[in-house]
């Protein structure tokens, strides 16, 4: 089945979901409050990119339903036209199995679409999930360094007043 939004491609979703989150990681990291407002505006279009497509996959199976009333009403209207001509058991069995095969084939469309919005829903999920701990990883190594470097600051501080109080203690008068 094609894509049923042609409008809104693929992954970009995603795409923007992950641009999303760095975006706003980083405005968080840098106090830049426009850079982490228009990261949750990239995740609010990627949700609004996800709402459309499954949106329209509904409208998809909507129409798909639609035309298999259509065709139903065919069929029952070719029904009534082979039974006044008194055919009736034999245009019944092949209207019922014409029937069938039409609704096994929706159902099949129906069910491989949905398939494959679900599997697109755990990869993405799956991928966001993996983003999110890769993130925290990444911001659990810069508090560790800006930590590191802040107690090396501290060491520094230190060892120059003990400098200056050696200096002072050596020139009292200076």
């Amino acid at each position: 089945m094609s894509d049923p939004n042609p409008n809104v491609p693929l992954g970009t979703s995603f795409i923007d979901r992950v641009k999303g989150k760095a975006k706003e990681i980083v405005g968080s990291f840098t106090g830049n409050d426009a850079l982490v407002d228009e990261g949750r505006l990239h995740e609010q279009k990627a949700d609004a990119e996800q709402t459309a497509q499954k949106e329209a996959a509904a409208a998809v199976q909507t129409a798909a339903e639609a035309e298999l009333v259509s065709k139903e009403r065919e069929l029952a209207a070719e029904r009534e036209r082979l039974i006044a001509e008194g055919a009736e058991a034999a245009a019944r069995d092949r209207l019922e199995r014409e029937k069938a095969t039409v609704h096994a084939d929706l159902e099949r469309a129906a069910a491989t679409q949905k398939a494959a919005v679900e599997r697109a829903e755990r990869a993405e999920q799956t991928a966001i999930t993996a983003d999110e701990v890769e993130a925290i990883k990444q911001h659990q190594a810069t508090e560790r360094e800006a930590d590191r470097v802040e107690n090396a600051a501290e060491q520094a501080r230190r060892r120059a007043a003990v400098l200056e109080a050696a200096q002072n203690a050596q020139d009292p008068g200076a």
